[in-house]
């Protein structure tokens, strides 16, 4: 038998939690790019040029 696991949200006080958890996978992927970036050596400006492309990428492949 597998394990399940779920998930209760009472919309819409746990819109903002429903959402992070549909988008999950791809909020992960964001929060270790944008980790790897700031722990380069670069400088400030560097880091957000960096951060802004990250961010955009992750929004183009959710189609927002």
């Amino acid at each position: 038998m597998n394990p399940k696991v779920i998930l209760e949200f009472h919309y819409p006080d746990d819109e903002d939690a429903l959402l992070f958890a549909l988008k999950g996978q791809a909020m992960y992927k964001a929060l270790a790019s944008i980790k790897m970036v700031m722990s380069a050596p670069s400088t400030k400006a560097e880091m957000v040029s960096q951060v802004k492309t990250v961010l955009n990428e992750i929004f183009e492949e959710l189609g927002e």
